[in-house]
């Protein structure tokens, strides 16, 4: 049987709707209160679109598309790809504190005598692998990345 190698798109960064449409208003020489009012929108709608901190509705794509001329699918895309953007990297962020709590309880449970320290340990890590559902190398490159050395690498150095 033959494998094949597939590669997923997977990019570390997203624009927002609100860039690009702050590109094309520039592009058009269009002030932002011409665009609201065209649109129907109130200027601070506007304004935070632009900002990202409002999303882009299908009404206001429709709008967008009548007034600029860009489809309305590119900027309901456009939204999509970045709240789902946006969505993953808080789920990382999420992620990683979980684990830096997991890391200071370990440390916590280091400072017990080793019998009790390392039944506590493999209690908590278990518990919370279960819970979050991360694999083992993934722990040990969050360590490596926090700079805490994990167990692998105190037996290497001796």
């Amino acid at each position: 049987m033959v494998r094949v190698n597939t590669y997923r798109y997977d990019p570390d960064y997203a624009v927002s709707p609100g860039e690009i449409l702050e590109e094309t208003l520039e592009a058009r020489r269009m002030k932002k209160a011409d665009l609201a009012e065209r649109c129907g929108l109130s200027p601070k709608t506007v304004s935070q679109i632009i900002s990202g901190k409002a999303p882009v509705s299908p009404e206001t794509a429709i709008h967008l598309e009548r007034v600029l001329g860009v489809s309305a699918n590119i900027w309901n895309n456009l939204e999509a790809n970045y709240r789902l953007f946006e969505a993953k990297k808080e789920s990382k962020r999420g992620v990683m504190k979980e684990v830096k709590v997991t890391i200071e309880i370990g440390e916590a449970v280091l400072k017990l005598p080793p019998i009790l320290a390392s039944k506590k340990l493999n209690e908590e890590c278990t518990k919370l692998a279960a819970e979050i559902m991360i694999t083992r190398p993934t722990v040990e490159f969050i360590c490596h990345e926090l700079g805490i050395e994990t167990e692998k690498e105190k037996l290497a150095r001796g």
